[in-house]
């Protein structure tokens, strides 16, 4: 219930990566979606089907390897 009546009163001033899961049974992806709209944020959807809310317990290789290739493109810009 608190993240579907959040609503983003800033805007960080950071580069902002969101990744979510497509198969998360706690949080619908709809809200990281929204995050990524109004933040205009860098975003990854996680489309494996036994990837859910913990993805750093889940598949932390997989979520690693996308955090280092984004840094990675963050840092060449």
């Amino acid at each position: 219930i608190a993240g579907a009546r959040f609503s983003p009163s800033f805007v960080p001033k950071i580069p902002t990566f969101i990744i979510a899961a497509r198969f998360d049974r706690l949080a619908h992806f709809s809200c990281s979606e929204k995050l990524q709209k109004v933040w205009k944020a860098d975003f990854h959807m996680i489309e494996d089907k036994h990837i859910g809310h913990g993805v750093h317990i889940d598949a932390p290789i997989e979520l690693a390897q996308l955090i280092y290739e984004w840094s990675e493109k963050k840092i060449s810009i």
